[in-house]
């Protein structure tokens, strides 16, 4: 069993920089517990992104899914496998492709900006259409992500409170 380890411990604050820097004056970072924390830190964003109920993905400037994490499988049937290498035009209403060009054209004019949320239609496996909210931030400027951070989350039950879902040929 694991034993709890609060998230202050965990992330490498100034101050536990600081001790090894005056600990070990030629380079901090070869430390072992600077080692042990970082490698610590790496595996709690990795668990983050494994396991988070958002969908986040990185998109680049031509519209193809880069990166997808595991929860677009719950939310949309698809494998971040299956999705990874396609436009994710195949994956949205097509009344709501504007919507995405027009994120797609602020990135660039904005580069590194928050991006405006929008509301759009994701298609599941299943056929059915899903209501996500795309959060989105350009990171085009960074040179391992290099595209469109987004967090992606199902709102079809805000949009449809008594459980009315969308299929594939009512808005179609």
């Amino acid at each position: 069993m694991h034993e709890f380890v609060p998230l202050k411990t965990v992330l490498i604050d100034q101050e536990f920089k600081m001790k090894l820097k005056t600990q070990n004056s030629k380079n901090p970072e070869t430390s072992r517990d600077y080692h042990a924390i970082t490698s610590r830190q790496k595996h709690l964003y990795e668990m983050m992104v494994a396991n988070a109920n958002d969908i986040m993905a990185v998109i680049d400037a031509e519209g193809i899914i880069q990166f997808m994490n595991p929860a677009a499988e719950r939310l949309i049937g698809y494998t971040p496998e299956e999705m990874m290498g396609q436009e994710i035009f195949e994956f949205l209403h097509p009344t709501d492709f504007e919507s995405f060009e027009e994120v797609l054209d602020l990135c660039v004019d904005s580069p590194g900006a928050q991006l405006p949320v929008i509301e759009v239609r994701l298609q599941h496996k299943s056929g059915a259409w899903k209501w996500v909210r795309f959060h989105s931030k350009d990171l085009q400027f960074d040179e391992i992500i290099a595209g469109l951070f987004v967090d992606v989350r199902d709102i079809t039950d805000y949009k449809y409170p008594d459980k009315e879902r969308l299929t594939n040929s009512e808005e179609s």
